[in-house]
């Protein structure tokens, strides 16, 4: 919108989600015309590129399981309850997408998630992914900063 270059990026919705598409033309006029629209969408773009360093730094100081781990924490958020098992979250979640969202191979995802379902963390299905042992998942994750492998 404010380069007029084509879309560099797209974006796959992980759950049930409603767009609005809002022409550049009115974008640029709140822009213009309301002081605290602007701010709240530097704070967001604030937002947006400090999560962005943030996965940077993530890709070159902590391993993959780490970084995969951190990721389902976060989609975590919008998870739905396992109606057999209350304890269990499940994500609607591909390896694939994952992957890309990490910038890994999806081989790679396949291969942490497996040994996570070995060890009985995760239940994976296809495009479904049942956390087992939330507590265990948030461990790993935090063990990228105390510098601990993740993967076992």
């Amino acid at each position: 919108m404010f380069t007029k270059e084509p879309r560099g990026n797209d974006a796959i919705a992980v759950v049930d989600s409603e767009i609005l598409f809002v022409q550049a033309e009115i974008f640029h006029s709140l822009v213009d015309s309301r002081a605290d629209f602007l701010r709240q969408f530097l704070v967001m773009m604030g937002q947006r590129y400090k999560a962005a360093l943030q996965r940077l730094d993530d890709t070159a100081l902590h391993p993959l399981p780490a970084r995969l781990a951190r990721l389902l924490g976060e989609m975590h958020q919008n998870a739905v309850v396992d109606g057999l098992n209350p304890s269990a979250v499940v994500l609607n979640f591909s390896q694939e997408e994952g992957a890309h969202m990490l910038g890994v191979s999806r081989q790679s995802v396949n291969r942490v998630m497996k040994h996570w379902e070995s060890l009985g963390l995760v239940a994976t299905g296809y495009r479904r992914l049942t956390i087992l042992r939330p507590e265990a998942l948030a461990h790993l994750s935090n063990s990228a900063s105390s510098g601990t492998d993740a993967q076992h």
